[in-house]
């Protein structure tokens, strides 16, 4: 699994459409343009990290103003990984690149709690790494 922390980490960001929100006093990064956003990110998926480890299949509007991608490991059935080891590892470091993209921060700043759903090819669930602001600032 420690393979695939760098598949992880270089394949998260697959270029969605965060940066269709609407930035205005009324209703900056509203539940309603979180939705608007992740109907947009839905008309380009699915997605293929490169290298072609994970598949983005989902990005949704998730209560609590959450922005949360789904995507699944293409090669590992959940019977084949660490998982508690494999989100030990991967979550400072989905973290640290949230926080490092220029089209996340806005959000992040607005109080968007971004998400990262993993799940195996077999349909198990691996885990979740939610970044909020506070984790930027660590």
């Amino acid at each position: 699994w420690r393979e695939l922390l760098l598949l992880v980490v270089l394949g998260i960001f697959p270029g969605m459409h965060i940066t269709q929100l609407t930035h205005s006093a009324e209703n900056a990064f509203s539940q309603a343009e979180l939705e608007k956003a992740a109907r947009a990110a839905n008309r380009a998926l699915p997605q293929t990290s490169p290298g072609g480890t994970t598949r983005t299949f989902k990005v949704e509007a998730a209560p609590g103003r959450t922005l949360r991608y789904h995507s699944t490991f293409l090669s590992y059935r959940l019977s084949e990984l660490n998982v508690l080891g494999l989100m030990a590892e991967v979550t400072p470091r989905v973290q640290q690149q949230a926080c490092t993209n220029a089209d996340l921060i806005p959000a992040l700043r607005a109080g968007v709690v971004v998400a990262y759903t993993y799940w195996a090819n077999d349909g198990g669930y691996i885990g979740e790494v939610r970044v909020v602001l506070s984790d930027c600032r660590r």
